[in-house]
Formats: structure tokens, sequence, C-alpha cells
């Protein structure tokens, strides 16, 4: 069952009637469910008749989409409630607000067929009520409580103020109270209105109020000074308490006129010395005005007389100083003051009491500085002009921070020195060394140190003076290089071919370790750079080669053959330019038409091979004879020939290039490892590796 109903009477209504049974079955197989709406703020209520049940539980929930939020669980006993078996009794309220909708389910306990009948009970909650109590007014400011506001069903949540001034405020300030200050005077409307925990807006409370701004005098207030005839006042510290503006009238109690232009402060100058009132009248924006008055004495006033100074003389970079004097007549005695003026040097500066300093800087120094030392009575002053003539002086060069270095040995050790000098204008600066310099160290006179220690100055600590000089003066500081014993790294290496394929390792050593491997392979191929310790390369065999030609030279006259070394030598090649070993070599003289060596001078290991033409059996060698060369190995042949030349040298070069067949070639390549220890030395270490390609 649901009911809806709209209240409008603050009186307690019965909305519906639920009937509640208890069935054959459990208390929950007999609950009651229904929902309720409510149009406005109140507390339902459950209006129960009781006919038989022991006990009844009544749960209210707030079901906003459908999410139950409890809100009210009571647990009725009859018999506690003396109505049992049968009476009337009200359940516990529960707090309900509009736009929600409420579920309520009861669950009733007791024999068989017993009942009780539900009345919904509906109270709507009844508005807070505001009231406002002026607690205080002065001038523009109102102080208002607003505590006697009182909610009848509830509490008071806030309490909104608006002053009728277009500003308002919320709360009851501390304790219970708030002020407000207004900007002008005037007639204002105050309200209140407050808030409960229902909701519920009060109807707002009126206060009217009418202000008005108190005026009050302006303070007259100064302070006077005399010097001679010279009067200074100062109203600086006069005030209107209002905050409006003043205006300064001036009578210095000598019958001149009112002084209304000077303002806040003001001099004037007596022509009679006496004693004379001073009175000040200010008046504020309102028309309103104070005075104030002070005597002050007015006497006739003797310049003071300065001490004679006379001219200084100071060294730059050194404290000049000195205490001027004076003295005054004047009684009561006054106070003296002392200034300088003119063209002051920078720098130079003298207290109120006569206290000359100054410092020439080293751009200051040569030269004449010409200035005024003053002293005044605060009226009149006496003077003298004094000239101060300052010194030049050599300062000395400042050598900067060198430090200790470490160097290992064989490596260069290098840094440049720097200095600085304060003269002006600027000294040229040398660098020398001196102590025990160490052999080789040397510096040049701008500053750049060198030394490259030998072998021999390793290990070792070696220290000696960096000196810095402007010409006349010197600043210096002793440092110590510590020398590194340093080995060049030791380059070797094996290696191991397998077929044309050759794989190298390294068997190098350093005190500092080995950083970098290089290997060149001796066929033209770019180094191997990156495979470390461990590399291995395959040849490929070598392309045709071009014959080198052929050339005698002959080691001495014509005419003495034979029996010099007139040598015949060359290289046997294949057609691709490998090397040919084996090879049978016959050597003829077309001149003679006859060989001169057969067969035995066969090409070696690396395919050479050479003969002495000064041993043949007859005709010499002379200029023009061709010398015929033939190669033969296998089924390979060659042959090449030259002419002789006139005699300038000790041989005749025949290379052969045999074709014609196919044998294995052995070629001899310089496999070459270079290493590089951490600290950048590097050794390089060579070894040939023949290889035979098919």
């Amino acid at each position: 069952m649901c009911a809806v109903m709209v209240l409008v009477a603050a009186a307690p209504l019965a909305i519906a009637q639920h009937i509640v049974v208890k069935g054959p079955q459990g208390p929950r197989a007999s609950s009651v469910t229904w929902n309720y709406e409510p149009q406005e703020f109140g507390t339902w209520y459950g209006h129960i008749v009781n006919n038989g049940l022991r006990s009844l539980v009544v749960d209210v929930y707030q079901n906003d989409s459908g999410m139950l939020t409890d809100n009210m669980h009571q647990r009725i006993r009859f018999a506690a409630y003396l109505v049992y078996p049968t009476g009337e009794m009200t359940t516990e309220g529960a707090t309900m607000s509009p736009d929600h909708l409420y579920t309520i389910v009861v669950i009733p306990n007791g024999p068989r067929d017993s009942s009780c009948t539900v009345d919904d009970v509906f109270v709507p909650a009844k508005p807070p009520v505001a009231v406002i109590d002026l607690v205080s007014q002065v001038s523009l400011t109102v102080v208002v409580d607003g505590s006697g506001s009182s909610d009848p069903d509830g509490t008071i949540m806030s309490y909104d103020w608006a002053f009728g001034d277009g500003t308002g405020a919320t709360g009851m300030g501390v304790p219970g109270t708030v002020s407000h200050t207004y900007s002008a005077s005037n007639t204002y409307d105050i309200t209140l209105t407050v808030t409960d925990n229902d909701g519920l807006i009060s109807d707002p409370a009126t206060l009217t109020v009418t202000v008005s701004k108190e005026l009050m005098y302006p303070v007259a207030l100064f302070t006077p000074s005399m010097a001679g005839m010279v009067a200074s006042v100062d109203a600086t510290a006069s005030y209107d308490p209002d905050g409006t503006s003043l205006a300064y009238a001036w009578n210095f109690g000598d019958g001149s006129p009112v002084d209304t232009t000077s303002g806040v402060k003001a001099t004037h100058t007596y022509t009679i010395a006496a004693t004379y009132p001073i009175t000040l009248t200010v008046t504020d924006a309102d028309n309103l005005a104070s005075s104030v008055s002070h005597d002050v004495i007015a006497v006739m006033n003797t310049a003071p007389v300065l001490g004679a100074i006379g001219a200084k003389t100071v060294n730059e970079l050194a404290l000049l100083t000195f205490t001027a004097t004076a003295t005054d007549a004047d009684i009561p005695a006054q106070t003296l003051t002392f200034s300088l003026t003119g063209t002051v040097p920078v720098g130079a500066s003298i207290t109120p009491a006569g206290l000359f300093t100054w410092t020439p800087t080293e751009a200051q120094g040569l030269g004449d500085y010409t200035f005024d030392v003053v002293v005044s009575d605060g009226v009149v002053t006496d003077s003298e002009t004094i000239t101060v003539h300052v010194n030049e002086v050599n300062v000395a060069p400042v050598l900067g921070a060198i430090g200790a270095k470490t160097v290992n040995e064989l490596a260069l050790l290098t840094f440049t020195a720097t200095a600085t000098d304060a003269d002006i204008p600027a000294q040229t600066l040398t660098f020398s060394l001196t102590g025990t310099v160490p052999v080789g160290a040397s510096i040049t006179p701008a500053g750049l140190f060198t030394w490259t220690p030998t072998e021999a100055q390793g290990p070792g600590d070696y220290t000696f003076d960096v000196v810095v000089s402007d010409g006349v003066v010197t600043d210096s500081e002793t440092i110590t290089v510590h020398v590194n014993e340093d080995n060049s790294p030791t380059a070797s290496f094996t290696y191991a071919v397998n077929g044309q394929t050759v794989t190298v390792t390294s068997t190098s050593t350093d005190d500092h370790g080995i950083v970098s491997y290089v290997w060149s392979w001796g066929d033209g191929t770019a180094d191997d750079s990156t495979s470390g310790m461990l590399a291995s390369h395959t040849y490929v065999k070598p392309a045709a080669a071009p014959s080198p030609g052929a050339h005698l030279i002959v080691a001495g006259p014509i005419a003495l053959a034979p029996g010099q070394p007139f040598l015949v030598k060359g290289i046997a090649r294949d057609s691709v330019g490998a090397i040919v070993v084996g090879a049978d070599v016959t050597i003829t003289n077309m001149r003679l038409g006859v060989p001169i060596a057969v067969g035995t001078y066969v090409s070696e290991f690396d395919g050479y091979y050479e003969y002495d033409m000064g041993y043949a059996t007859s005709g010499g060698v002379l200029p023009g004879d061709v010398m015929v060369v033939n190669a033969v190995k296998g089924t390979m042949s060659g042959s090449n020939q030259a002419t002789v030349p006139n005699p300038t040298g000790p041989y005749i070069d025949i290379g052969v290039t045999l074709t014609g067949g196919s044998v294995p070639v052995t070629v001899i390549y310089d496999l070459t490892l270079t290493v590089k220890d951490a600290i950048g030395q590097t050794t390089s270490v060579t070894q040939k590796v023949s290889i035979t390609f098919p």
C-alpha cells in the first residue's frame, strides 16, 4: 500500500491505514511494506492499534533511486507499552524531507491471525523565527544580535544579515553579535533571515537604524628648532581623527603675517634676538580647528672658524685620515657639522664630527685632488680648499693557484700559469721557474709550462717554484709534480692458419691495461679495430699483376767484364700475380746466342731468383746486350727480356710471368698488431704469415 498527501496545516494528520496480520509462517513472511512521499518538511509517525500481536518491528528507509538508507528503526514489545493484548500507541518519529521517497516496512510477531493497524501520521515542520536586537550604535557603527531567534521544532543552522547598504554577512559573530560600519550618514533597514535544520527559512526580521557621523576635532602637534635667528617647524605629527585633510597656519609671534602657505613644514627668520611664541593652528575638512604653541629663542649668530688643515699626501691603496676642527663664539654653543664640497674624489668622506677618511684606489694614483672641507653651525659656514696628492705605488702581481700535478713518464705535462696585477697602467708580467727545476721542464714568459719526463725521471716527485714578475716585485707558488712509472705496452700475438683464413690471439701486456687492438692484415684491406684481442681474416687470391719490367745495372766499367758481379735477378709470378716457388730458370744472352744459366737457378720460397753474369764462360756483358729469362714449372711457363744499359748500378731486374697451367701459389703477408694502453701509449709487432692459394 502507498499513500501520498500534501499537508497544508501544521497539525498532525492521519494519512492512510495499513492492516498487518501475523500469518501461518514466520514474522518476515507476514511483513507489510509501503512507500511514503512527503510534500514538505516534517515528521512521520505510525499510530498503532494492537489486536493480539506480541511485538512489531518498524523500519523507515529513505529510498532514492532504489538505494535504501536507514532513517528510523524501532522494535516494539507491546507489553512494555501496556498495549498487549490490545491497545493503542504511536511509534518514534522519522524526519522526512520533500522530493524524497521513503519505504516503510513493518514485521509482526505473535499468535497466528493476531493483527494490528498502522496509520500514517505526518506532522509538518514549523519554520524558525528571526529576531533582531540592537546592541549598540556609535557614530556610523551599529552592533546587532540575532541570538534571540528560535526554531520551535529544531535548531537554527545559519543567520543571514543584510545591512541595507548593499552589504551583508552570515553568522552571529562572537559572542552572538554582528558589527557593521556604514560609509555615510543615513537611515538603513537591517534584515535577518534564519534557516533551521529542516532547511526551512524564516520570514525576515527588520530593524531600522539612523546613523550619523560624529565629528572630532583635529590634533595640532609640531616640533620647533632654532639655528641662530632662523626657526624651523615641522607639524608632520598633526592629524585628524576623522581622517580628513588638514590646513596649516603658522604664527611666529613677532607680528609678521600668519603663514598659511608653507604647509606642514615652514621656516622663519627673526630680525631681533628675543623669545617668541610660535602657534600652529590646524583646520580639518569639517572646518574644526585646534591650536598648539611652543616658545623659541632667537639669538644673533656668529660664523664658526675652521681650523687650518693644509695639503695632504698619501700612497694609492693606503688610508689617509685626519680630524677637522672648528670653533664658534656663539653662546649658548651651537652644534657644528662638517662636510665636503667641490670635486670630492670617489671614496673620500668626512663624518659630521670632522673625521676625514679616504683610501685612494689603484686607478686614483698618480694624481692631485682638490676639494673643500666645510664647517657649519646650521646657518653660516667656514671652509678651506685643500689638495691631496696621491702617489703611484707598485703592487705585486698575484699568481693564480696552480696546485700539485701528476704525469706519467714519457707523457707531456702542460698547463698555463695565470696572474693578475692591480697596477694601472697595466704592467707586463713574465713567468719563470726557480728552485730545483727538473731537466726538460720549461715555462714561456707568457706562462705556458711544458715537460715530458724521461724514463729515468719516473717514478719521482719534483718540487720547484713557478714565479710571476712585473719587473719589480714577484709572486710565486711552490708546486710538486709527481711522475708515475710507466712502460709502453708489449705487443705480441699468436696465429693459426686454416686454408686461407688466419686466426689471431693477442698476448700483449701493459701495466695500465690494453684498451685497443688494431689488426693490419697486409693485403690492402681495411684494418680491424673492433674485434679486440681475438680476430680472424680470410685472404683472397691476388688479382693479376702487371709485369714489373726489366732493367740492367752494371757495377763497373764493361772493360773489366767478366769477373764482376753483374747480377740478373727477379721474381716469378703466375698469371694472377701470385708468387711461383721452385720454377726452373734459364738465362740467355742473345748476343752470344747460348744460355749462360740453365735450370740450377730456381725461384725460392718467395719466388726470387738471382744470377751473377760475371761468371759466364765467355763473352762477358756489354751495353745493348739483350738478356732473356725463361721460367718453367709443371705445365706453366713464361719468359721476359731486358736490354743492358750503360753501367750505372749493380744489377738487372727481370720479372717473369708464368702462364698455361695451375699450381698452388703461396703468398707471404705482413700481419701487424698495434696496441694502445690506458694512457695512450702504442706499440706494434709484425709477423709474416704464408697463405697458399689452390
